[in-house]
């Protein structure tokens, strides 16, 4: 089953198309960072009403939750020749936290380095000792 889910950052605002069908695609880029601070990049579009509520609610900065499959998408470009690229077409997506509301809400005081934090990750994603699968 070709399948993912990615939860991450909005790299740019959303971009909307149509195409000659008169189908509407809205194309973005979601950056997503693994624990050990590697980024990885990942290519997205989403078709149809739905893709519209993501170019007119998103922007840069904004964190998004996307499922769907990856596909692979090929064109001929003048100095490297063909290119194969993977894409994720995003079949669902829910609204993350947004980066002007977080700026908004930040305290102004840091915690120490050194300082250890207390924040319940399960909880946060919603896993309960219940819902584990291991």
């Amino acid at each position: 089953m070709n399948n993912i889910t990615i939860i991450g950052r909005l790299t740019a605002d959303p971009e909307m198309r149509t195409t000659q069908n008169g189908n509407t695609v809205v194309s973005f880029s979601i950056a997503d960072s693994s624990r050990n601070n590697n980024v990885t990049y990942f290519r997205c579009s989403m078709w149809g009403d739905r893709g519209m509520l993501i170019h007119q609610y998103l922007h840069k900065g904004d964190q998004l939750m996307v499922n769907g499959y990856m596909q692979t998408r090929q064109y001929d470009d003048a100095l490297r020749g063909k290119v194969t690229t993977w894409e994720v077409n995003v079949t669902s997506f829910e609204f993350g936290a947004r980066k002007s509301a977080e700026a908004q809400t930040k305290p102004t005081e840091q915690k120490p380095a050194d300082e250890e934090d207390d924040t319940d990750i399960d909880a946060l994603l919603g896993i309960f000792d219940g819902d584990r699968p291991f």
